[in-house]
């Protein structure tokens, strides 16, 4: 099948369908969101999961991104470097002929 042949995704309609699922069923249950947010249980968990995404990025994320950040700035700044050394020395070996 070409590109203009496959079916599109569906899955923002499903998703949103899941989302008005989900506030009729609470509606339905007269439950009160925000006494459920404000709990300190839903407080605890929240603050859990984004400890557990923090301590992932600190872990594994943040230190792939300083190296590679760091060994690119490295290369970029040698690269200089050695462009100005070549510079000097073609200079220096110019006035030397002369």
């Amino acid at each position: 099948m070409s590109d203009e042949e496959k079916p599109k995704s569906n899955l923002h309609i499903n998703f949103g369908g899941l989302i008005i699922l989900i506030i009729i069923i609470l509606i339905l249950f007269k439950v009160d969101i925000k006494e459920k947010i404000n709990s300190p249980q839903f407080q605890k968990n929240i603050t859990y999961i984004e400890n557990f995404f923090v301590n992932i990025y600190e872990k594994n994320i943040k230190g792939f991104f300083e190296k590679s950040i760091n060994d690119m700035s490295k290369n970029i700044v040698n690269t200089g470097i050695e462009e100005v050394q070549d510079t000097v020395n073609n200079k220096l070996e110019d006035m030397k002929k002369e």
